[in-house]
C-alpha cells in the first residue's frame, strides 16, 4: 500500500494489464485488488459496496478512453507522435496503442458506434 501512496504522491500511475475479458492481469493486478480491499474496508452499506466497486471499473475505462481520443487517435497516421507518452511505461504504452490499432478492435469499435446512434436516449 505504501508503494501505492508514494507513487501516487509523486505523480505516477499504475499500469493495469487486462487479458482479453478484460480482468487485471500482471504485477500491478495484485496491488489493483488490494488497493479495492483498503476500499472495501470502509463501512459502506450493501447496496452502495457494489456501485464503489463499479465505480473503479468506469474510471479505468475513462482514463483508456481519455488516452485513446487524447494520443491515439488524433496521430494515426503520425508514428512519432503515437510513441509520445511518458507517464506510461513505454512496453505498457507500445501495448495500449497496438491493442488500440488491431482490426478486431476497430470493428468492435464501429459496431459499437451504431449501437450507440440507435440509442433513443443517452440515459
Amino acid at each position: 500500500m505504501k508503494e501505492i501512496t508514494r507513487a501516487r504522491s509523486e505523480g505516477q500511475r499504475l499500469v493495469i494489464e487486462c487479458n482479453e475479458l478484460g480482468q487485471p492481469i500482471g504485477q500491478n493486478a495484485t496491488k489493483l485488488k488490494s488497493f479495492m480491499g483498503t476500499i472495501v474496508g470502509f463501512v459502506v452499506d450493501p447496496p452502495s459496496k457494489k456501485t464503489v466497486i463499479q465505480n473503479v471499473g468506469v474510471y479505468f475505462r475513462q482514463f483508456k478512453y481519455r488516452l485513446t481520443t487524447t494520443y491515439v487517435l488524433p496521430f494515426l497516421d503520425n508514428v512519432e507522435k503515437l510513441n509520445e507518452y511518458s507517464i506510461i511505461k513505454q512496453q505498457h504504452w507500445t501495448e495500449f496503442v497496438a491493442s488500440w490499432l488491431k482490426e478486431d478492435f476497430k470493428k468492435k469499435s464501429e459496431n459499437g458506434k451504431e449501437k450507440q446512434k440507435q440509442h433513443k436516449y443517452n440515459h
